[in-house]
């Protein structure tokens, strides 16, 4: 029973999330976030409930450092299209 708990947690927030009125459209990686942590949701509530506290940390882990890893990816994107536009800048000026 608690994995229908934890899996109807994930369906409602993911429900939710999909229908809420955000001011503007997300940027992909706080769309990601939010979907991974819909999900996330779901998975700690049935573990949690289950009394597995060890997995629940694991996962959450997990989720953690890989979050972290794509928005590393991310900000190594974002500074290497900053350094193209600034070379393309200077050539265009000279």
């Amino acid at each position: 029973m608690n994995i229908v708990i934890g899996i109807a947690t994930s369906v409602a927030l993911l429900i939710i999330l999909h229908w809420f009125p955000w001011p503007a459209k997300l940027h992909r990686l706080a769309a990601y976030t939010t979907g991974v942590a819909a999900l996330l949701a779901g998975e700690l509530v049935w573990l949690g409930l289950e009394g597995h506290w060890l997995v629940w940390a694991v996962l959450l882990a997990f989720a953690v450092i890989g979050g972290a890893t794509v928005a590393g990816c991310y900000l190594i994107d974002f500074a290497l299209r900053a350094r193209a536009q600034r070379k393309a800048g200077y050539h265009d000026g000279e």
